[in-house]
């Protein structure tokens, strides 16, 4: 559906996860998206923004309420923007476009 490197610029959305975000059915990916262009990892945590949607659904969580992000993730991302750690590209992300097509 998204894919984002950890402190990267480039955020991809997939065609399948876009006309969900552009009707209001998904308040989530993106912001997952960019909480790892902020330097976050993803969690385990059934209520957390950076847990996979798989983990989420498989402990019987909602997928579109888990959007907390807690003071310690917050404070991550402002960290990794002082510290100028957030001027990243995916790797080899052209050439990985261009096989796709």
């Amino acid at each position: 559906m998204a894919e984002t490197y950890r402190n990267s610029l480039d955020i991809k959305i997939g065609t399948k996860a876009v006309p969900n975000m552009l009707n209001n059915n998904d308040n989530r990916t993106f912001a997952h998206e960019l909480g790892h262009s902020g330097g976050l990892d993803h969690t385990m945590d059934v209520e957390n923004l950076m847990t996979q949607k798989f983990i989420i659904q498989k402990e019987d969580g909602d997928y579109l309420k888990a959007t907390l992000l807690n003071r310690s993730l917050i404070q991550t991302i402002r960290d990794n923007y002082i510290h100028n750690k957030l001027n990243r590209h995916i790797p080899n992300w052209i050439q990985r476009l261009k096989k796709r097509q």
